[in-house]
């Protein structure tokens, strides 16, 4: 996005409202093909100067975006894994909105609960070992040795 901003005069208002366009489009699964059809003039063909950047319409900068947000997805075209056709279709998915440091919290909770499953329920402590105080957690047995984990609880 940054590329198109600078060298392409592509303004955030722009992709924002053509994302708002291909939401409202995207309630069944439609490949690109058919969203330039559909939004026509909303997509804007970036020229030579796009070309040389590998962009050629704004199409995918939207779409890109609508899908790191969650707005929408991507879908095989034919439902096949294995083939590099796509569409996108609108997602509905809550993304519940977090501080950045309750999102840090929250994926290092969620990565804590998936890892410790490997190590017998132990719950890896990301703090010195034998000083922790962790939530259900276990205590390091050795400073030497980070991934040893004790079954006694902290």
């Amino acid at each position: 996005m940054a590329t198109a901003r600078k060298f392409l005069d592509v303004t955030d208002a722009e992709i924002d409202k053509l994302g708002a366009r291909i939401v409202d489009a995207v309630k069944e699964p439609k490949d690109p093909r058919a969203l330039k059809e559909i939004l026509g003039g909303a997509v804007r063909n970036l020229g030579e100067a796009g070309k040389k950047r590998g962009m050629t319409t704004t199409l995918p900068l939207a779409l890109g975006q609508l899908q790191s947000r969650g707005d929408i997805r991507r879908v095989p075209e034919d439902g096949r894994l294995d083939h590099q056709r796509y569409a996108y279709v609108r997602w509905g998915l809550e993304i519940p909105k977090l501080s950045d440091d309750e999102l840090a919290l929250e994926l290092a909770r969620r990565f804590f609960r998936w890892a410790g499953r490997g190590h017998g329920g132990a719950v890896p402590v990301v703090v010195q070992p034998g000083r922790a105080d962790v939530e259900g957690g276990r205590r390091c047995t050795s400073a030497a040795s980070s991934n040893r984990w004790s079954s006694r609880p902290i």
